[in-house]
């Protein structure tokens, strides 16, 4: 584990130097926030077209659904502007998420180090397993900033 980088992103103990390798385009980050909006507000919608005209028992699980994704919509906005974290680690393979699960942000899933993040096949394909990086991500969503690619200095990138 690269525990500790100097000011220009190289490991105090290894020396192996972080570089910028991949960043995601203008709105990438925000499409899962945006989604659970639309799920949210369809919720609602939906909400109050049962109550006006089936009653108690549906709206009630339109309620939850409101509830559920309005709470993911203000957690997605305020780690926006949270501070982001940091984990470096080995790239491991890419796994698909399960078809049916509406909550997930990507449809697959990469590991690097011991934790899981929300990648899509165009962001793997950029690395190759086994290399080490240096991922910059969200904090609650895990959805990826940035990541660094690591190299040794004297090695050609």
């Amino acid at each position: 584990m690269h525990l500790y980088l100097t000011s220009d992103a190289t490991c105090v103990h290894c020396g192996l130097k972080f570089d910028l390798a991949w960043r995601p385009q203008r709105g990438e980050v925000m499409r899962p926030t945006l989604r659970n909006l639309v799920l949210g507000l369809t919720s609602g919608g939906l909400m109050a077209l049962a109550t006006a005209t089936v009653g108690a028992p549906i709206d009630t699980l339109f309620l939850i659904g409101l509830v559920l994704f309005m709470t993911r919509v203000i957690l997605g906005v305020l780690e926006m502007y949270a501070r982001h974290v940091f984990i470096s680690g080995v790239l491991g393979p890419l796994v698909k998420r399960a078809p049916y699960n509406i909550i997930a942000p990507l449809g697959h899933a990469a590991m690097v180090g011991r934790v899981k993040f929300p990648m899509g096949r165009e962001t793997h394909s950029h690395f190759q397993e086994g290399e080490t990086l240096l991922v910059e991500h969200l904090r609650w969503s895990r959805i990826p900033v940035a990541i660094y690619l690591g190299t040794h200095p004297g090695s050609k990138g």
